[in-house]
């Protein structure tokens, strides 16, 4: 008899909590998939493609000694020839971030200032004799370097090569 009357007595959470603690839950999960969706078309509508200069590594060079990366008879710490592989003549000032995949620690950035290469020619940087790359010490020859060249629109490029003695 005593358990009949437990049984009896035993109640549940009234309708209204109920109704509230499923209006909360709603809520909640529609702000997290908000937070999803409006994350997602964030970064697709300001990442939208809009770099127009699309360039490649035809070759590359990177002297350990300073001065063994020719360029016309001039002797260079570097040499990048680039191409224009998009649809929009290439012309500014470009950053080449160098780095010394061997030894973290080393990197450093120089420029290149294109002047107006058409679609499908190439371009080298340095433009001439060049024997510094600022806050990178030269590296070990053989030592993996890579290169990372952005153009004024943000169009990229990555190329990695060993360097030379």
């Amino acid at each position: 008899m005593n358990l009949q009357k437990i049984q009896e007595n035993k109640k549940g959470i009234s309708p209204i909590i109920a109704t509230l603690l499923l209006i909360v839950i709603a809520i909640a999960a529609g702000v997290i998939v908000y937070a999803s969706v409006i994350g997602f078309i964030w970064n697709s509508t300001t990442n939208s493609g809009g770099a127009t200069s699309v360039i490649s590594v035809d070759n590359a060079c990177i002297s350990a000694s300073g001065n063994n990366c020719k360029l016309s008879g001039s002797n260079n710490a570097y040499l990048l020839v680039l191409r224009n592989v998009g649809t929009t003549t290439l012309s500014g000032t470009y950053q080449i971030y160098v780095t010394d995949i061997t030894t973290p620690a080393d990197g450093g950035t120089t420029t290149c200032v294109v002047t107006s290469t058409s679609p499908g020619s190439s371009f080298t940087c340095p433009t001439s004799a060049s024997t510094s790359i600022t806050g990178v010490t030269l590296p070990s020859a053989g030592d993996t370097v890579t290169f990372k060249v952005v153009a004024t629109d943000g169009g990229a490029t990555t190329y990695t090569v060993k360097a030379i003695a």
